[in-house]
């Protein structure tokens, strides 16, 4: 555990305490003056308001220095076992109910972030998919830097597909190359990706994708298909009304899923995405990869420390 001020110089703020504490003690003085003259006794000294107004002092000091505590702990992660989350960048995941509602793509890097969370003992690498699978990330147990990557690396069409065609870009099919390109590192015996997809494909053979992704160790599809019927797609602002939905989509995820030995799950279900991963990757074993910073800001609690003494002196002064 270490401490640091991110602001140091900031704490000279509790120096400002020396202003209303000098006009405390002179209006008491002054107090004391009066009462002399006119034969009262002397009031006691404002110790307490001194202390209170003190305390109140240093801990906003502190405050506005920035303490973090930080803390490190080891990362402890599966070492046979490795997760790509694929996402769909083709141009009809920029659809939506309404001109500049969420999109499809939106939505899909949401959970994807969420399934992040719930997977945190497992390396996971993010990759892009059109005609063509393209890695963004090789499986990792960073989590900060997974979402960083999810965040500001993967966009729509950022690369284009492959090649140029003149309706849909999407095939399942390219799918394979997670396998045929050596995605995963040789001591992954425990594989699986999971894909996010309106699942609009052109037509592929589900066997011969099935017969590479089952070759030893077997890769297991977990498919989240990321759609609604009445979506439109607006590029530019303008809606595109060549475009129409596929309802044949619903029957093409299932199809992937059933076909190549995995699982599919509605956008509305994908709380059992995590499930199905665990699943597929069975039990393994578990090792040391680094240590984890975490960091706690301490300057909310301090300024809530400095409330207290503070609310004492307002309340003292209107008694």
């Amino acid at each position: 555990m270490s401490l640091t001020l991110l602001t140091p110089l900031a704490a000279l703020l509790a120096l400002a305490v020396v202003v209303p504490l000098a006009a405390l003690w002179s209006g008491e003085a002054r107090a004391r003056r009066v009462a002399a003259a006119v034969g009262l006794p002397p009031g006691r000294p404002p110790r307490a308001a001194a202390a209170a107004i003190g305390v109140a002092a240093a801990a906003l000091g502190l405050a506005a220095a920035q303490p973090v505590l930080a803390f490190e702990d080891e990362v402890r992660v599966r070492s046979d076992a490795e997760v790509y989350v694929v996402l769909d960048t083709t141009i009809s995941m920029l659809a939506s109910r309404s001109r500049g509602a969420t999109t499809r793509f939106d939505r899909a890097r949401e959970l994807a972030l969420r399934l992040r969370a719930e997977l945190p003992d497992v390396p996971v690498g993010i990759a892009s998919f059109t005609d063509r699978v393209l890695p963004h990330l090789f499986p990792s147990p960073d989590a900060e830097l997974y979402a960083a990557t999810l965040e500001r690396a993967v966009r729509v069409e950022h690369p284009p597909p492959e090649q140029q065609w003149e309706q849909r870009a999407t095939t399942f099919g390219s799918l394979s190359q997670l396998v045929t390109r050596n995605f995963y590192s040789p001591g992954a015996s425990a594989r699986a990706f999971v894909l996010f997809t309106d699942g609009e494909t052109r037509p592929y053979a589900v066997t011969a994708l099935a017969g590479i992704l089952q070759r030893p160790p077997a890769t297991v599809p977990v498919v989240v298909h990321v759609q609604a019927d009445d979506e439109r797609l607006w590029l530019d602002g303008e809606l595109d009304r060549a475009y129409e939905t596929d309802p044949a989509s619903v029957r093409a995820v299932a199809e992937l899923a059933e076909g190549t030995g995995g699982a599919a799950f509605a956008e509305a279900d994908a709380s059992g995405v995590a499930a199905a991963v665990r699943a597929a990757l069975g039990e393994g074993e578990h090792e040391a990869r680094g240590r984890q910073r975490r960091t706690v800001a301490l300057a909310p609690w301090l300024a809530l420390v400095a409330a207290l003494p503070l609310a004492f002196v307002v309340a003292r002064r209107n008694r």
